[in-house]
């Protein structure tokens, strides 16, 4: 997480993740950093995360970052990333992933991402 902010500078940061580890993303980012700005998608009304440091989302929420490409993110944390590689996967998040946004190095429970090989620095999908 450390290397994540790092990686990111002043920019937002964005977490992936399945469902059930969102608050736990929430209470590890608050033990490092007690004053950072939170949002979590889903629980938190759209707007608001224009407004946080980081943004929390499992995958069946992905799509709903994608189809807004003003709201721009740095580095993109994914945990569990094993379930983007499977092309037969579930869930949906993993679809709409787009496939220029590939992890720079492997980390212990995240892998950060840094901007897409075309240059845009959202998650909106740029790559055929």
């Amino acid at each position: 997480m450390v290397v994540t902010r790092l990686i990111a500078g002043e920019g937002r940061v964005l977490i992936l993740c399945p469902a059930s580890l969102r608050i736990n993303w929430e209470r590890k980012i608050h033990a490092v950093y007690p004053q950072a700005v939170v949002g979590i998608v889903g629980e938190d009304r759209h707007a608001t995360l224009y407004g946080c440091d980081w943004v929390i989302a499992n995958y069946e929420r992905l799509g709903d970052l994608v189809r807004d490409p003003e709201l721009v993110f740095e580095v993109m944390a994914i945990n569990e990333a094993h379930y983007l590689k499977e092309s037969k996967s579930t869930r949906p998040g993993a679809r709409a992933t787009p496939s220029c946004w590939q992890p720079a190095f492997p980390g212990a429970t995240s892998s950060p991402a840094p901007r897409c090989s075309t240059g845009r620095s959202s998650c909106s999908p740029c790559c055929a």
